[in-house]
């Protein structure tokens, strides 16, 4: 089986091979212009430039180098987690609340924000408010008015109220 981030032998020898033929072909243009024969080899290395990083350059256009990347820090960390066991488990426990903590929080989201109210229409729900004319707050029900549009709705299906009026409490004098 062939993997794209595994390494190739044959493709290896390849590039090897084609750097050295590379480097050949160079150093005998070079004597063909009179060089003498190791100052042309040399000469021609020297063009070339470091052939390790350019094998390496070659090699990683290949490959994913991610996938390697990742397996080699997977490694390190393992290696350096288990040398300290008091701070491996320090992490894992923070990691652990902050997973639990987003998994309330996001529960708590899904429940009152995202997911629709458990009506049988909820695309048909509509909102009253009342409005007082002179000085009162807009949007202020009271209990009479309330029973008084429930008892005579003859247009909506049913008719619910909630106040979210705040208060304050206060201990001592």
């Amino acid at each position: 089986m062939r993997y794209p981030w595994w390494p190739q032998r044959g493709r290896r020898a390849q590039l090897e091979e084609e750097i050295r033929s590379h480097l050949a072909m160079a150093a005998q243009d070079r004597v063909d212009r009179g060089e003498s024969e190791p100052k042309a080899r040399q000469s021609a290395r020297k063009e070339f430039g470091n052939v390790a990083l350019v094998a390496e350059v070659t090699r990683d256009q290949w490959r994913w180098n991610w996938v390697a990347d990742f397996g080699q820090d997977l490694s390190y960390a393992v290696r350096v987690l288990r040398k300290s066991p008091g701070f491996t488990a320090i992490i894992v426990l923070t990691v652990a609340l902050g997973i639990g903590a987003n998994v309330a929080v996001f529960s708590l989201v899904n429940a009152f924000l995202l997911r629709e109210l458990p009506v049988n229409s909820p695309q048909e729900l509509v909102v009253v408010h009342a409005t007082r004319p002179k000085g009162g707050k807009s949007g202020d029900f009271s209990l009479p008015a309330y029973e008084a549009l429930r008892d005579r709705n003859h247009s909506l299906s049913g008719i619910f109220a909630w106040d979210n009026t705040r208060v304050g409490v206060t201990a001592g004098s």
